[in-house]
């Protein structure tokens, strides 16, 4: 099958062929039985800058990368750059699935801190979050405060840049106070 016919023809029937495919092993015996095609898939998004790719592949396809991550115990380089466009390009369509595979474990929570939202309606999607959790059940409530926590952080981020560094004031470590204390005398 090649990517690029996938790719523009993608149907949520076709999921099984991208889908995270495990044989529940780890180290040198993890074998996922989808990753090649899928990495060719995602590469050639990447080579068009996901232009035109609909919703539904990109969400299939950041489950299937997180999914991967978790038992992988590692993340794919671009996988920020995916995510991102997965919320970009569907704004809030896919909002839980976005989360839901952000915070499926450290490596895709790290690399969902590292996006650039600057590009995305965040405001819309903080709304959208405050309505959800207000009528969630009990887990998807701690998927949606998590996101509510991702992108009040990021907004804050944002709009209170870091002070310049030369006017920034250093406080010396506990080690450093408990050293000072102790050559003192």
């Amino acid at each position: 099958m090649e990517a690029a016919l996938f790719a523009n023809g993608y149907r949520a029937e076709q999921a099984e062929f991208i889908c995270f495919k495990w044989n529940g092993k780890h180290a040198n015996d993890f074998i996922d039985d989808n990753l090649a095609f899928r990495r060719e898939v995602i590469q050639y998004i990447e080579a068009n800058q996901y232009e035109g790719v609909c919703g539904v592949l990109l969400k299939d396809l950041v489950v299937a990368e997180a999914q991967y991550s978790k038992e992988a115990w590692g993340i794919y380089r671009n996988y920020p750059a995916l995510a991102k466009s997965l919320i970009r390009s569907t704004g809030t369509v896919y909002l839980d699935d976005f989360f839901q595979a952000a915070f499926m474990c450290f490596d895709t929570h790290c690399a969902t801190l590292s996006i650039d939202f600057s590009t995305v309606e965040y405001e819309t999607c903080l709304q959208e979050l405050l309505a959800r959790k207000a009528t969630a059940a009990e887990g998807m409530k701690e998927v949606y405060e998590k996101g509510l926590e991702l992108f009040s952080e990021y907004k804050a981020r944002h709009s209170n840049p870091l002070p310049d560094p030369e006017t920034c004031v250093v406080k010396p470590t506990f080690i450093e106070r408990v050293k000072r204390r102790m050559f003192k005398k």
